[in-house]
């Protein structure tokens, strides 16, 4: 510390009447004025970002989210317009969007609400329309995502040319349902307000109804594994004991690999059998023989 600064320090201190001791140098004395600057100015720190208001910038955003939101409900429309009238032309290779997507487009995460909240009038036809595609779409793939777990699991008898292999593996252990149930959850619950019926009540309950279903056969299925599997538990163990003692007294032997090739090599043995004789010798010797004499 400078002669200059603990002057002016003391000078200030006098000129206000304080104690310097309370100002300078850090110490238990001089605490709660550190203390009181830090918390001063982490105050006007979280004051500044927390409550600085720019209502212009932000209705001007907010219009530009509302205005490129429509914008992308209309081209979807659109988008699904010209998939129908190419489909009544037999020339659709195009995929429509799916009740994921339509959902997506439709709800703010942000703000945990549909995109009326950026302003939209819940009237407004690119909305409402909207809306209306992905309740037609939700239950349609709901009714579909239910047939597919049917007949990949053999509850719906099919043409073998009409099955597809590949598919039935996707839908067999009911994965595919059971995400898709949750997407009907979501579409229930994101938008009650707009549309109490948004799904199929007994479509829902037929899809729940299967996948409690084929949970209950997993279980089932897991329960006779473990009855397989409990009474060689034992035998399993001790295959495992004895093959962790193998492999250590087989390295233990490696270290005499010279010996044991010459004596193999006297012997006329084959190496791979010399091997496993000392292997085994050694186990015996060092392993059994101590238990057989404990146990005797």
């Amino acid at each position: 510390m400078s002669g200059k600064f603990e002057a002016f320090l003391i000078a200030l201190s006098a000129r206000f009447g304080v104690d310097p001791e309370l100002i300078w140098p850090p110490s238990v004395s001089s605490a709660p004025l550190y203390v009181s600057v830090y918390v001063g100015a982490l105050c006007i720190i979280i004051f500044g970002f927390a409550f600085q208001s720019h209502p212009e910038e932000a209705q001007k955003q907010k219009k530009i989210d509302k205005e490129y939101k429509i914008s992308s409900l209309q081209n979807l429309l659109d988008a699904e317009k010209e998939l129908k009238e190419k489909a009544e032309d037999g020339k659709n290779d195009d995929k429509a969007a799916d009740a994921q997507k339509l959902h997506d487009l439709l709800y703010d995460d942000v703000a945990g609400e549909p995109v009326t909240c950026l302003g939209i009038s819940p009237d407004h036809p690119a909305f409402t329309e909207t809306v209306a595609l992905l309740k037609t779409r939700i239950n349609e793939e709901l009714k579909e995502a239910t047939e597919k777990t049917k007949i990949a699991r053999g509850l719906i008898k099919t043409e073998e040319k009409d099955v597809d292999e590949e598919e039935n593996e996707d839908y067999m252990d009911g994965n595919k349902l059971s995400d898709f149930l949750e997407l009907c959850g979501k579409v229930t619950k994101n938008f009650v307000k707009v549309d109490a019926s948004m799904v199929d009540k007994a479509a829902l309950k037929e899809a729940k109804a299967l996948l409690k279903q084929i949970r209950a056969a997993r279980s089932e299925l897991t329960k006779q594994i473990f009855r397989i599997f409990i009474p060689i538990l034992p035998t399993y163990i001790t295959g495992v004991l004895i093959n962790v003692v193998v492999g250590t007294a087989y390295g233990f032997v490696w270290n005499y690999r010279a010996q044991i090739n010459a004596y193999a090599a006297g012997e006329g043995l084959d190496i791979d059998v010399a091997y496993s004789m000392l292997t085994a010798y050694f186990v015996m010797s060092n392993l059994i023989e101590p238990i057989s004499n404990v146990t005797s």
